[in-house]
């Protein structure tokens, strides 16, 4: 039964970004039908409100749909089991306690998960309109008839602590769900394992790719704070100071508008084709200068290796490694484990928007991004774009380094 929900939480994501046609959650202003039945319904309080059939398990069609309200999260329906399991109510503090070392064979010794410290902002991320607004309105087109909405600066001062604290608590209890399952990935051996068929700068630098995944057999996971980050791509005077994408929180999609900050930055559509063309730069820099396969560490800085949930429930099966190079270029790799899957990851930062996006696959339409400080970070929302109409929230959380 468990296997079942783990397979069935994941599909949530896999079945969208293996679609090019991205039949993913719209973005609709208040009450429009979207298309395939559902309404998304975006109120006052920021408050997502999802109304969508379960997709139909074997010949059972679900009588009526299934209706979920999250807040800050588009919320996503995978089937009837789904459904079942969260509507039971389980304090996650006991979840947490009766789940932790469920990975753990015979013989082996638990694993003490380390409680990552909390996110610590930039003071200018919350007090007022942040300076690197500014390459905001360099870049951005005007938003026809959008106004400055002070008042989400406002609101955003009043609760930000909520979300961060959220988002380690969430944290915390997909680290303790993984336990030591997960230290075989990004491994050498693992990698043998996809020799087989070979997609996207895997392909394209074979040998790049091999030596990618025998170096250091742990570097990957290393996260990079902020100011390592920074000396390291574009240098820091290419930088303004850190800013902090809060996805529902200080930036915010409404009436097809999104807002970092206070300001009207772009239409959604225009937003989400400026994540893949940020992600496109760095597949064009890579095919400029091919990456040599040679002293990977004064090339490439890691990022770190993160699982990709949920932010609100289900257990991790998603796993992203990151790295960047002195270019700004993104390359890593993402992995279903509950279906065996393996993508390569390339994208690319935007020193000035302090954006990060990057391509699953090969798949030109699906791109996920987040804010370079966030990346340096224990826990991070991220957006998934499925070409440029529809959107969805997730979390990364920072796996557990491996001991050596």
């Amino acid at each position: 039964m468990k296997k079942l929900i783990l397979f069935g939480a994941a599909l949530g994501l896999l079945g969208l970004l293996a679609r090019g046609d991205g039949q993913g959650l719209n973005h609709h202003g208040a009450g429009q039908p979207k298309k395939g039945g559902g309404t998304t319904v975006v109120n006052q309080s920021k408050t997502v409100i999802v109304n969508r059939t379960p997709a139909p398990v074997g010949n059972h069609v679900p009588s009526a749909p299934a209706k979920v309200v999250v807040k800050n999260q588009p919320n996503i329906v995978v089937n009837n089991i789904q459904q079942k399991f969260t509507t039971n109510q389980v304090d996650r503090k006991v979840f947490v306690e009766n789940n932790q070392h469920k990975f753990i064979g015979v013989g082996q010794k638990p694993v003490v998960v380390k409680d990552y410290p909390r996110v610590t902002l930039p003071q200018a991320t919350v007090k007022g309109v942040h300076p690197v607004l500014n390459g905001f309105r360099e870049r951005f087109k005007p938003v026809a008839g959008a106004k400055v909405r002070p008042e989400f600066v406002t609101n955003y001062e009043k609760h930000w602590t909520e979300h961060l604290d959220r988002w380690h608590e969430r944290g915390h209890e997909l680290r303790g769900q993984l336990g030591a399952n997960y230290h075989n990935l990004y491994t050498h051996d693992w990698w043998n394992h996809y020799h087989g068929p070979r997609v996207g700068w895997w392909a394209r630098y074979p040998a790049f790719a091999d030596r990618w995944f025998s170096f250091a057999r742990w570097e990957w996971w290393r996260p990079a704070p902020w100011q390592t980050i920074v000396n390291w791509s574009f240098g820091p005077t290419a930088w303004a100071a850190p800013f902090y994408y809060d996805y529902g929180g200080n930036v915010i999609f409404e009436n097809n508008i999104v807002y970092v900050q206070d300001q009207p930055v772009a239409t959604a559509e225009e937003y989400a084709l400026q994540a893949i063309r940020l992600a496109e730069s760095g597949a064009a820099i890579l095919n400029a200068a091919p990456p040599s396969p040679d002293n990977l560490q004064n090339q490439w800085l890691p990022l770190g290796a993160f699982t990709v949930a949920n932010a609100e429930q289900g257990e991790p099966t998603m796993f992203l490694q990151l790295a960047v190079n002195k270019q700004g270029v993104i390359a890593g790799t993402f992995v279903n484990d509950a279906t065996g899957d393996a993508q390569p990851v390339l994208g690319a930062i935007d020193p000035k928007t302090q954006r990060a996006a990057w391509f699953l696959g090969d798949t030109k339409t699906t791109v996920m991004e987040t804010g370079v400080y966030n990346l340096s970070e224990s826990e991070t929302p991220v957006l998934v774009h499925f070409g440029t109409t529809q959107t969805q929230t997730w979390l990364l959380v920072r796996m557990q380094e491996p001991p050596k």
